[in-house]
């Protein structure tokens, strides 16, 4: 068995005659968490829709677990769950009932099964077990809806921004709870979030109007973009005056400085005008510096300068 546990190949989807997926590829390696990222209408909940099992695609070829499927097998089904961004709970059912109707469904006994619903309320913070679903918050719903989808022990979890609307306490134990689970689990996840995204996800793709226009290693992107890009360098001086003055001298060697008051925005590279020349320059001119900062691209400027660029920069 290879690597990767999802192998999407040129798959494209259409609904009366809008296209939502065009010719998109991926792969998704085992015990990472793969991120798909977009804006409203990209195509991401299409595609994980796709992958649950849950919609057909009108051409190409989806692997998972090295098996070529169109329908999923009941035994492929037991395999994946996915928490999707509408919660679908049975409203007049209470905690434990709605945990244990999932467990039974997939066949797990008595006892095994209230261990786990025990184990997973309190992984998940859950509380009282008998309240209603009905009255619980977004952010419970929300815990409960992956106890749901985890009971059963999938291998692939698939949730759809499962991140989103929800309180900081929730985030924090969901947060955690994917970071220990990709030990043992593979993870496909949608978010509206960069940042989330950069934190947790391994491997990502940007949709955008269903058309792959990124991905990768999170890591291997943000790097090759530095290195073209380069990275911010704030200098606090004293003054304004110390300020315009370095800033004479380095204009001319480096791409790109502005200045705001006292302090210096630099873009540098790490050639040699980088940043041991700027302080060279700075001793030179018989003046210091009262701070630095240096701040590294992130994906969220990489994608916002990528998409700026029209899909050409990275």
């Amino acid at each position: 068995m290879t690597s990767e546990v999802v192998q999407i190949v040129g798959v494209s989807k259409k609904f009366k005659g809008v296209v939502a997926l065009n010719d998109v590829s991926i792969s998704v390696k085992k015990n990472t968490i793969f991120g798909l990222l977009g804006s409203n209408g990209a195509g991401k909940t299409t595609l994980l829709h796709i992958l649950s099992g849950l919609l057909s695609y009108s051409q190409g070829d989806v692997y998972i677990f090295d098996e070529k499927t169109k329908k999923h097998s009941k035994s492929l089904k037991r395999r994946i769950a996915i928490v999707p961004q509408k919660i679908s709970l049975y409203e007049e059912l209470t905690i434990k009932e709605n945990i244990h109707f999932f467990g039974k469904a997939y066949g797990i006994k008595r006892k095994e099964l209230k261990d786990k619903i025990q184990m997973w309320a309190d992984i998940l913070q859950l509380g009282d077990l008998k309240r209603k679903v009905k009255f619980l918050s977004g952010g419970y719903q929300r815990r409960v809806s992956i106890a749901v989808a985890l009971i059963g022990d999938p291998e692939i979890i698939i949730l759809d921004e499962a991140l989103v609307g929800i309180d900081l306490e929730t985030k924090r134990i969901i947060t955690n709870l994917l970071i220990e689970l990709k030990e043992t689990k593979t993870i496909i996840l949608t978010t509206h979030s960069i940042h989330d995204a950069e934190i947790l996800c391994d491997d990502i793709c940007f949709l955008h109007r269903g058309v792959k226009i990124m991905d990768g290693s999170t890591k291997d992107i943000i790097y090759r973009y530095a290195s073209r890009q380069g990275n911010k360098v704030n200098l606090t001086f004293d003054d304004f005056k110390i300020a315009e003055k370095i800033m004479i001298l380095i204009q001319d060697s480096v791409k790109e400085v502005t200045r705001e008051g006292n302090v210096l925005h630099v873009r540098i590279f790490s050639d040699r005008y980088g940043l041991s020349y700027i302080l060279d320059i700075i001793r030179n001119a018989k003046e210091r510096y009262k701070d630095i900062e240096i701040k590294k691209p992130g994906l969220e400027e990489v994608i916002f300068r990528f998409m700026q660029s029209d899909y050409t920069n990275i």
